[in-house]
């Protein structure tokens, strides 16, 4: 694994633990420090490799707001007329190529795995669970006479 991958990986899986729901590659490039023409080919192998999810969002050119998003798959509305409901005020517009970026989310596969293999942020290591504790109370409740009062 190239030295940018690494750094790309590490990025992609703080934003997994912290819990977020998807992620632009300019702000995965910052963080890991990177060009952003190297860590687009990294996402993309990620998302191939069933890591990441590829989704496309689809911004206002009016207001810069979120539109729509569209899975892989999915019909783009390129050439139709669509409405922006985050401003009343702007007009429709036909979205071009040029008004879609890419956005990538961590694979519930992936967050369930990372999940699992996070250790215990505070250090402690937990005490297995013992019976054996349980089984000595219980016999000490039960060799004890018992009174019942009403």
């Amino acid at each position: 694994m190239s030295a940018v991958a690494k750094k790309v990986q590490g990025v992609v899986t703080g934003l997994a633990r912290s819990g977020a729901q998807g992620f632009h590659p300019s702000y995965v490039a910052s963080q890991a420090e990177q060009p952003l023409k190297k860590v687009l080919p990294v996402l993309s192998d990620l998302a191939r490799r069933g890591v990441l999810e590829e989704t496309f969002e689809l911004i206002c050119p009016n207001c810069g707001r979120t539109v729509a998003r569209y899975k892989i798959g999915e019909e783009l509305p390129l050439g139709q007329l669509v409405e922006c409901t985050a401003s009343v005020d702007d007009p429709p517009f036909i979205p071009t190529e040029r008004d879609f970026i890419v956005t990538y989310a961590p694979t519930a596969s992936y967050l369930s795995k990372i999940l699992r293999e996070t250790p215990d942020p505070s250090g402690v290591k937990k005490k297995p669970y013992r019976r054996s504790g349980w089984r000595r109370i219980a016999s000490l409740l039960s060799s004890s006479p018992r009174t019942f009062t009403s």
